[in-house]
């Protein structure tokens, strides 16, 4: 499954050593699909264009103690 990114120091994107900092909330396959960017951004104080849902890998779920991070239901193999 995708993740999302949010680019924590979005406003510094065009500085030449701009770190691209970024936090990476996890949510179950119901949550991912439900997912509002508005509501992500307002939460990390950062603009709408900051968030994005990428297609970039993500840890494995299976074995590790992940947690959805709008329902908070323990995530698996499934949500992957």
């Amino acid at each position: 499954m995708p993740r999302i990114a949010v680019c924590l120091n979005y406003e510094d994107r065009d500085n030449p050593r701009f770190s691209g900092e970024n936090a990476y909330p996890d949510y179950c396959v119901n949550c991912y699909a439900d997912a509002d960017e508005e509501a992500i951004a307002e939460e990390y104080g950062v603009p709408v264009e900051a968030v994005d849902k990428i297609g970039d890998e993500h840890p494995q779920y299976e074995g590790e103690d992940y947690t959805c991070t709008e329902c908070g239901k323990p995530l698996t193999a499934k949500d992957d």
